[in-house]
């Protein structure tokens, strides 16, 4: 009986051991990063139309649009249209040809490897997409300029994400909605990307429009294994440190207005602007990306 019971407190003593040190486990091993939307503007305290917009609420010309484009006015705080509240972004596309005079206003923000954006999005009618199809309107970037360079674009008529030299193919990706921009109501775009692990092809793109994925792509190897890859045939880097840090409004090739507002940027999906999350994940019925020429 004696024996017994030592061999039973021991048992115990075991159990409250291995219980500890599960404890202790759980609590040193790192988590998941912890979702977070990093800034959602709506512009209601910005200035309007002063010349003087800018900097707010983040958003910030940097000097390029002084330099380059010396009318301010071509990027503006509005009161004239806005999704919610009373403001908005205003964006003047003055040339059809791109390459001149390409102002911008950027939001520097969280590093991050898996990056969400939505905004609510409406052009002038009429509005003149650029003389070579492509007329450039966000683009999300790592400070460094490195690539791939992923950019929200109108394209031949279309929301597309052109994905500018990737690592795992020559040319630039294209991801197509399918959707013709509204030009008498506002829209809502989602862009999700992931950038894969180096060395492993798990990236991907996903594009919503009005709350309804119009397109995917998946199992991508955006950048590359090392920081020293080279892609785009060669002549740009795409490195294993690359990161989305700067959320760009770009106004590039185009005649007419494209107006701006409630532009949110996360690490998780932010959802519409009325704060309902859309669950719909249907496959898109249109072609999910194609090769650029």
């Amino acid at each position: 009986m004696r024996m017994r019971a030592v061999r039973f407190k021991m048992t115990v003593a075991n159990i409250g051991l291995t219980a500890l040190l599960w404890l202790l486990c759980t609590l040193t091993i790192p988590g998941p990063s912890e979702a977070e939307i990093f800034f959602d503007s709506n512009f209601e305290s910005c200035n309007v139309g002063t010349g003087n917009d800018f900097p707010c609420e983040g958003w910030d010309d940097f000097g390029i649009e002084k330099i380059v484009a010396p009318d301010h006015n071509s990027i503006e705080i509005t009161n004239s249209l806005s999704f919610s509240g009373s403001k908005s972004v205003k964006g003047t596309f003055v040339n059809a040809v791109g390459g001149i005079n390409n102002p911008s206003i950027w939001r520097n923000h969280t590093s991050t490897k898996h990056y969400f954006f939505r905004f609510a999005t409406r052009q002038s009618p009429g509005f003149k997409i650029a003389t070579n199809g492509h007329t450039k309107m966000v683009r999300f970037l790592d400070t460094t300029f490195g690539y791939p360079i992923p950019v929200l674009v109108y394209r031949y008529g279309t929301y597309q994400i052109v994905m500018e030299a990737p690592y795992d193919q020559a040319d630039a990706y294209l991801l197509n909605s399918g959707v013709v921009p509204s030009q008498t109501s506002w829209d809502q775009v989602e862009v999700e990307l992931l950038l894969n692990t180096p060395g492993q092809s798990n990236g991907l793109i996903r594009l919503w429009v009005n709350g309804v994925l119009r397109g995917e792509t998946l199992n991508r190897q955006w950048i590359g294994p090392t920081p020293t890859s080279k892609c785009g045939n060669g002549n740009n880097t795409c490195p294993s440190t690359w990161s989305v840090k700067a959320t760009q409004i770009f106004i590039q090739a185009g005649l007419g207005t494209i107006h701006y507002d409630r532009f949110a940027v996360g690490n998780t999906r932010i959802g519409l602007t009325t704060g309902q999350t859309s669950s719909d994940s249907t496959p898109p019925a249109i072609p999910s990306g194609v090769r650029a020429p």
